[in-house]
């Protein structure tokens, strides 16, 4: 199920809705049995790739306002 979670959240960060895919990564973050720390590893890196896209929207979104 985790593994789901992930890959729907893949979809999402795609497309470029990084809110979505954080909180599908989150999910699967959250349900993921901690001993699956391979799986573990890559829902939390996809997770902060996710959130570094939302950084850099807010930067360049700064920049163009200024």
């Amino acid at each position: 199920m985790a593994q789901k979670y992930n890959n729907i959240g893949n979809v999402y960060f795609r497309i470029g809705k990084q809110d979505e895919a954080i909180a599908q990564y989150s999910k699967a973050i959250n349900i993921c049995p901690k001993e699956n720390v391979e799986n573990l590893a890559i829902f939390y890196q996809n997770r902060a790739a996710a959130y570094e896209q939302l950084v850099i929207k807010l930067v360049i979104l700064i920049i163009s306002v200024t």
